[in-house]
């Protein structure tokens, strides 16, 4: 429903091209083309609670950390429990600044 026009934008990467800054260009690229082509007016980015590198990615480009999800989803052993983190930036904060690695 585009009632009120809100995306999640998701990522993966292998081991081998971690720290390369990758996800952090391609996702300041989506947000941008988010709010300016597409004009929605909330993008969200969860990720699991342990994943440090994965939650360094919305907290670098401005993204509020907005809550916890106790329990949320299965671990990829498919029987555990994790936990989910919530990022989110909004419309009215503006865009990010243009990131470019090369």
């Amino acid at each position: 429903s585009w009632k009120v026009p809100r995306v999640e934008i998701g990522y993966w990467i292998r081991k081998s091209r971690e720290g390369q800054g990758l996800i952090t260009e391609s996702t300041n690229a989506l947000t941008r083309f988010a709010f300016e082509v597409l004009k929605v007016q909330r993008l969200e980015i969860r990720c699991d609670s342990g994943n440090r590198r994965s939650e360094a990615v919305p907290t670098r480009l401005g993204y509020v950390r907005e809550a916890v999800m106790k329990n949320e989803t299965l671990a990829t052993d498919g029987e555990s429990v994790r936990d989910t983190v919530l990022f989110a930036r909004t419309s009215a904060e503006g865009l990010p600044p243009l990131v470019v690695r090369w």
